[in-house]
């Protein structure tokens, strides 16, 4: 009789283990493989701020990858192109009511900046209620 119970209690105990084991796979697998995916994944370029246009020396472009790195390019003092590695996040800041993208620069420099895309545009603000911005258009890399 405590052969058959042991045997019973064997067979439930191992499917139990098969069932956790299963469940902690579909739980973890893939979490660090799926790519980033954000509206903000592109090339965009400084088309405009809330003043008017700019002239082409003012040009800078982001391109935001899909792993979460990317490029900051801009002209130097000199007029020679530049470009930064950068890394970055997305996120919503519910006291706010807006997107964030948190910018970290390869030379240590850390930005935020609050975003909202309307007409094909990017708009990039400092300030959450958008008094001021940059309109970013999309490129191709």
């Amino acid at each position: 009789m405590k052969k058959k119970i042991f045997m019973k209690n064997r067979k439930i105990n191992a499917l139990i283990i098969a069932m956790l084991m299963m469940m902690g796979l579909a739980m973890t697998s893939c979490v660090g493989d799926d790519p980033y995916y954000s509206p903000l994944v592109g090339t965009w370029e400084l088309n405009f701020t809330q003043a008017g246009g700019i002239t082409d020396i003012n040009v800078v472009k982001y391109a935001f990858y899909s792993d979460g790195t990317g490029t900051y390019g801009y002209y130097d003092n000199g007029g020679s192109w530049q470009n930064m590695g950068i890394v970055w996040t997305a996120y919503y800041d519910d006291y706010a009511g807006e997107d964030v993208v948190s910018i970290r620069y390869e030379d240590g420099y850390e930005q935020n900046f609050y975003y909202r895309f309307d007409g094909g545009y990017l708009y990039l603000s400092g300030v959450a209620n958008f008094y001021t911005y940059d309109g970013y258009i999309s490129v191709p890399e």
